[in-house]
């Protein structure tokens, strides 16, 4: 499609024409330095070109934004006008058109006609003239007269058709052509440069409003004082954080600022153009709070300093949570004291500083029982009491501390990071007594109390050292304490180290003992029916031939076993050792078919998967379960005896018979004894030991045999070391009693000769 350009009359105007056309002009140069309404201004230029020059149509084009031409002012035919109005030429179309233009002075001269080809796709020819003046060649098609602007360079085109009769425009028309088109630039100049000042004013307007809004709506104080002091701008955050409403403060001085600091702060801040601190200022209401400034100095475009900005951040809360998380990474939530972070940092100072330093390290005695009996809650109770008692008798220097679960730490003078304030040696031990006796006192629990008391490990380290030396040397005297009876104190001594080395290696050999399984054995001991001295069976008590130590006995190497873990194994090896053996004397011994064996169950075995065990053994051996009887101390009941409860009806169901051994040595409580499901009660040696001297002990052990009785299950007398024992067993009805007096422990073949005769060996008891 050919260019919107506009045809021209066959008439050329005449001197009067164009004498009212430079009348024209000047009107219109008068309505481009006054009127900024661009169409109207091109429309004048349009209009001024037909009827001052005799143009039957003349057209503006401009370039649009995505480069192509549209005409957007046209004067002359009507028809023409409303045909050639908006319509648009594009990019490509006009630079051929530029390609092909001749100049003629600003003016251009086209010679492309559009014509249709063979596939009627209509396209541009070139029809050139023979001469060098392309006035002179007729007929031409069109003037164009460029639009340029100094912002934009090229922006659009007048164009005028020329005459084809022969005539041509003259040298004033062509000047007044350029002329308009002069104008015409300026006119589009004038409209780029309102179009980008309103832009520019539009963008200034928005940005401020941006900012007015920034400064109402932040959560930052923002205030703005001028060189006097006096305060200019006081933000609705400021009115928050301080208290003034703005209204109190706007032209009056600055009031969390002291008018006698002012001219020094302004003085620093000129030196300093910014500064930044943390202060605590004063609100309206005379709290105090706490905020990052950072404040600067307000200067003009010559650099001279005209106010003083200040930025106001709320930083309370911040601080508050600071507080709040230092507090938590150093204390024990449960107590309130210091945790063992906090006592580590401080130990290793104490450690470092050459001064020496004091530790006691302190473990409850039977503190599970209270959570196992009493619940966690009641257990939390406790441990916040131990933590008051313990701070109330240290001073105020030293450093009380919860490392975990019931164990304490004090060291001395830590609290306050003075080492040097450590007791002597003889002050630290008169502590310990101290905290030994005072948790000693009964706790409260619910409506009851218990007695706990705690074992006390005390280490010093004279000038430097290792920290984590010291703290050990505390927890071996705090078990040296446990092992010589708990609810005492001990001193570290290098030799308890030597102990701790040597339990660490009992365990290992322990470990190996079991790996291998060739040194650990079972004697057996007889359990005796009173009224005919039968033999009913055994227990099977461990030992151990240690490759070193020789045969140890259970108390040596059990307790290891527990601390350690190892006692499920054992206890495993044990019970299929002992229900082996017993099968195969009931397969190879005549008259043995109802013998029973009893096995020691620990505490701890009773949290593994004990019930699966007994019945993978049963199932193995061949074994009745009715001739197994597994023994539990009353330690079952300082644990989960909801649990333990459970884990019994669970063994009971596979047909074994329980038994609660060293009845009277502990707890004792009969109304868990009711509780239990268990057949056998077996009396502690300690309720028969001084019964022949002593009426009150007599009397005890008849009411619990009695009471054994009257619950239907069978009672066991422990320790029947005397003949007069036994002759007692048998006048208060004890069914059934083992001791020295019948036998000690016994190897295997010993086992088996006694069972073959059905009785003990020994001639001191006779059935009567």
């Amino acid at each position: 499609m050919t260019l919107p350009l506009a045809r021209a009359r066959p008439d050329v105007a005449d001197d009067d024409g164009r004498a009212a056309s430079l009348a024209r002009l000047q009107r219109l140069v008068r309505e481009v330095n006054r009127d900024l309404d661009l169409d109207r201004t091109l429309q004048s230029v349009c209009q001024g070109l037909v009827e001052g020059l005799g143009f039957d149509v003349a057209g503006v084009n401009l370039v649009m934004p995505d480069g192509d031409l549209e005409m957007v002012a046209c004067a002359g035919d009507p028809a023409a006008r409303d045909a050639l109005l908006g319509t648009r030429a594009t990019r490509q179309t006009w630079d051929e058109l530029m390609a092909v233009c001749q100049p003629q002075g600003e003016l251009l001269v086209d010679y492309l006609h559009l014509v249709p080809t063979e596939d009627s796709v209509p396209t541009w020819v070139p029809d050139r003239p023979a001469t060098d003046d392309p006035l002179a060649w007729h007929p031409l098609d069109e003037l164009l007269a460029p639009l340029r602007t100094a912002r934009s360079g090229l922006v659009g085109v007048i164009s005028v058709d020329l005459p084809r009769d022969g005539r041509r425009p003259g040298p004033e028309q062509c000047e007044l052509l350029e002329a308009y088109a002069a104008q015409a630039s300026v006119a589009i100049e004038n409209a780029q440069l309102h179009t980008a000042l309103r832009a520019q004013h539009e963008a200034g307007a928005e940005a401020l409003g941006r900012l007015s809004a920034l400064v109402s709506s932040t959560p930052v104080a923002i205030v703005e004082l001028d060189l006097e002091g006096r305060v200019r701008l006081w933000n609705p955050a400021a009115e928050r954080i301080f208290g003034w409403r703005a209204h109190e403060v706007l032209g009056g001085s600055n009031p969390i600022v002291d008018p006698a600091e002012y001219d020094a702060r302004m003085q620093e801040l000129v030196e300093s153009p910014v500064s930044r601190e943390q202060v605590r200022r004063a609100r309206r209401d005379g709290q105090l709070v706490d905020v990052e400034k950072s404040a600067s100095v307000l200067r003009d475009r010559e650099g001279r300093p005209f106010g003083y900005l200040g930025v106001y951040v709320d930083v309370s809360e911040r601080l508050l949570l600071e507080e709040e998380l230092r507090s938590a990474a150093f204390t024990d939530p449960l107590t309130g004291l210091a945790n063992r972070a906090l006592f580590s940092e401080r130990l290793e100072r104490a450690a470092t500083s050459g001064t020496g330093a004091t530790v006691l390290l302190l473990d409850l005695d039977g503190f599970k029982g209270v959570n196992d009996t009493a619940g966690h809650a009641a257990g939390d109770r406790v441990l916040v009491e131990v933590g008051r008692r313990t701070a109330s008798v240290c001073r105020s220097g030293d450093l009380v501390a919860r490392l975990g679960g019931d164990e304490f730490v004090v060291l001395l003078g830590g609290d306050d990071g003075d080492p040097s304030r450590a007791l002597d040696d003889l002050g630290a031990e008169v502590l310990a007594d101290r905290l030994v006796d005072v948790l000693a006192e009964p706790f409260e629990v619910g409506v009851t109390s218990v007695s706990l008391g705690a074992s006390v490990g005390l280490a010093r380290l004279h000038g430097a050292g290792s920290a984590d030396d010291l703290l050990r040397d505390a927890d071996v005297a705090m078990y040296a304490a446990k092992a010589a009876g708990k609810g005492r104190y001990r001193v570290f001594e290098p030799q308890l180290r030597d102990r701790l080395v040597e339990r660490t290696e009992l365990v290992q050999d322990l470990r190996s003992a079991l790996a291998s399984g060739d040194e650990l054995f079972v004697r057996w001991h007889p359990v005796v029916r009173v009224p005919d001295v039968r033999l009913l069976g055994f227990e099977a008590l461990v030992r151990w031939q240690h490759p070193v130590r020789g045969e140890l006995p259970p108390g040596v190497f059990v307790g290891l076993a527990e601390e350690s873990g190892l006692v499920v194994e054992l206890g495993e090896q044990v019970l299929l050792a002992a229900c082996r053996t017993l099968r195969t004397w009931q397969d190879t011994v005549p008259g043995t078919d109802h013998t029973q064996i009893s096995v020691n169950l620990s505490p701890v075995q009773l949290r593994s998967d004990v019930v699966s065990t007994v019945r993978d053994v049963l199932r193995e051996t061949r074994l009745h379960p009715g001739h197994l009887v597994l023994e539990l101390t009353e330690d079952v009941l300082l644990h989960d005896v909801d649990a333990a409860v459970e884990v019994l009806h669970d063994l009971r169901a596979l047909g074994v018979r329980l038994a609660i051994d060293d009845f009277g040595a502990g707890y004792s409580s009969l109304a868990y004894l009711k509780r239990l499901p268990v057949d056998v009660v077996k009396l502690d040696r300690s309720l028969l030991s001084g019964v022949d001297a002593d009426p009150a002990a007599l009397a005890l052990f008849d009411a619990v045999v009695g009471l054994v009785r009257r619950l239907g299950l069978t009672g066991v007398a422990e320790g029947v070391e005397t003949v007069g024992q036994w002759r007692l067993l048998e006048r208060l009805r004890c069914p059934v009693g083992q001791g020295f007096l019948l036998a000690e422990p016994l190897r295997e073949p010993d086992a088996r000769r006694m069972l073959a005769v059905g009785r003990p060996s020994s001639g001191t008891v006779r059935a009567r």
